[in-house]
């Protein structure tokens, strides 16, 4: 390497605080400042730990073979990604339960409560209300001893969401229409909730719409209530996303329904195949990645670069515009 080389490569080094220099008469002593990487190896640390824990896991189902995992596996994987890269704009997703057939959580959770959930490794339901969870466990025993199988509804929130995200100009570039089609993709969902949807359709405008403030402090709207679930119009509106996955119970029962011989055309009790009883745990892992995987295409198409520092950079400068408005 030439003079002119190393010169350049030690210029990069201090501009990023790995190397110091220190000129004594004609003599420049240059010195390794490794304490810079100390932020960077904590933070790889810390991901290389999680995506360990997750890669078991997701190794053991897939193991056990079950449908849901074996099939959601590779969107899941993918998902982990885009939550990494979500991750460095400050965005979270997480899920939880919130009805196991005709049990249901009957007040909304707050972010630390579903955080708490999902931190519980041990929590089968990952339910923010232990004894309703122990209630939901019953109901998923019940059915099983019956020979049959249960639903439910979890929900996914999406925490420190920018505001814009989405658009309102085309019908296929609205983020809420992306989002119910992403969920409806998942095995047993048939249907979507965006904020309180259902409930909004049996209620007066009056009773539905959130109310706007400025918080001059924060320099930023704010709702007095999230019944839009974080969206109007197809964008993102500074609020949480709250978004609901509601599933069917499976199809393969122990106790096999009627159905027909698809050579003889006669009626028959259809057979069974090994299968899970309850699935809405891990149809809110799935919908987590599937809404994950969306999030990240709309912050690639508001702030994409060439990099992740571009990326940052763009986002950094939106946030700006947004205070200055």
């Amino acid at each position: 390497m030439t003079l002119t080389g190393i010169k350049k490569h030690l210029r990069v080094l201090e501009a990023a605080e790995l190397v110091t220099t220190e000129k004594v008469g004609r003599v420049r002593h240059c010195r390794l400042g490794p304490s810079r990487l100390d932020r960077e190896t904590t933070w790889i640390e810390e991901y290389r730990q999680m995506l360990e824990a997750r890669l078991d896991r997701l190794v053991e189902g897939l193991r056990q073979r079950t449908p849901v995992v074996a099939r959601q596996a590779a969107r899941v994987a993918a998902g982990a990604f885009a939550k990494l890269l979500l991750r460095e704009f400050g965005t979270e997703i997480a899920s939880h339960t919130i009805q196991i057939g005709h049990l249901r959580l009957d007040h909304p959770a707050n972010w630390e409560e579903i955080l708490a959930a999902c931190a519980d490794l041990d929590s089968p339901l990952r339910c923010v209300d232990r004894k309703l969870q122990e209630k939901m466990m019953a109901e998923v025993d019940a059915a099983l001893k019956a020979g049959d199988t249960v639903g439910g509804v979890f929900e996914i929130v999406v925490h420190n969401v920018p505001v814009g995200l989405g658009s309102h100009a085309q019908w296929d570039e609205k983020l809420d229409g992306k989002l119910a089609q992403a969920l409806m993709s998942v095995q047993a969902v048939k249907a979507v909730e965006i904020g309180s949807g259902i409930l909004a359709a049996g209620s007066y405008g009056s009773e539905v719409q959130d109310e706007i403030s400025y918080d001059k402090g924060a320099k930023k709207f704010r709702r007095s209530t999230n019944r839009a679930g974080g969206l109007e119009g197809g964008i993102s509106n500074g609020e949480d996303l709250l978004i609901r996955g509601f599933l069917k119970p499976i199809s393969t029962l122990r106790r096999g329904l009627v159905t027909a011989d698809m050579v003889t055309k006669e009626p028959v009790q259809a057979a069974y195949e090994r299968s899970d009883w309850c699935v809405v745990p891990a149809g809110g892992v799935a919908g987590e990645a599937m809404v994950a995987l969306v999030l990240a295409d709309a912050f690639l198409q508001k702030f994409g670069g060439d990099s992740l520092a571009e990326m940052r950079r763009n986002f950094e400068g939106y946030g700006k515009q947004i205070d200055n408005f």
